[in-house]
């Protein structure tokens, strides 16, 4: 069948690079390089149960953007953890106090007394039930969690999960702008940008064209 001899080496390698254990981007080149030697040896009459398993050159560009979608997914929800983990500590005062107050009492001799304080999140774990330490601690404790969740259901694949938590996160950013809310602007930017490149991945993987994920866990 391979009366050149270029094609015959180029069957063989296609071949060989197809059961070989390496990356699945490569197994995508080797299955477009196959199908188009047997198309070729064939003249297009490609049977459907090879046609199934092998892609076309017009299919590897969705493959890879599917992947890259994944990768930025992932990699912004990585981003989303840390500057969470960061108002975490902001909040519970890892760098520093985060509200101050000043007050003024009268002394039984009729002067002013004047008396300011600083506190953070971390206050009510020493008992301080008063001023803004524990609101400070709901809060931190809240942005912890709701990142939490989103970042394992974005590595889960779950990107409902992770629109429901931008949702919750631009809801308190915008009506904590003024106090709280600059701690849950970082992760949810980050959250949404992974929650946008899953479904933009799901709708591409939805085509009639076989999808990365599928290609991976295809047995050879």
């Amino acid at each position: 069948m391979c009366s050149n001899p270029h094609e015959k080496v180029e069957s063989v390698i296609a071949t060989a690079i197809l059961y070989v254990p390496v990356s699945d981007l490569r197994r995508v080149w080797a299955r477009c390089l196959l199908r188009g030697y047997l198309d070729r040896q064939l003249e297009g009459a490609l049977p459907k149960t090879l046609n199934r398993y092998l892609l076309s050159s017009s299919e590897l560009p969705s493959m890879v953007s599917i992947r890259l979608l994944h990768r930025t997914a992932i990699g912004t929800a990585v981003l989303a953890f840390l500057t969470g983990l960061y108002g975490f500590l902001k909040l519970m005062g890892a760098f520093g106090p985060v509200s101050c107050w000043t007050g003024q009492s009268q002394s039984s001799a009729g002067s002013v007394v004047t008396t300011h304080g600083c506190e953070a999140g971390v206050d009510y774990l020493y008992g301080s039930t008063a001023g803004n330490a524990p609101v400070l601690f709901f809060w931190a404790v809240v942005l912890l969690g709701l990142v939490a969740i989103g970042v394992v259901a974005t590595w889960t694949g779950h990107r409902w999960i992770t629109w429901a938590t931008v949702v919750v996160g631009i809801t308190i950013s915008l009506l904590g702008l003024l106090s709280i809310g600059w701690a849950f602007m970082g992760p949810t930017l980050f959250l949404l940008i992974s929650a946008a490149a899953m479904t933009v991945a799901r709708r591409q993987e939805g085509r009639p064209n076989p999808s990365f994920t599928s290609l991976g866990s295809r047995s050879e």
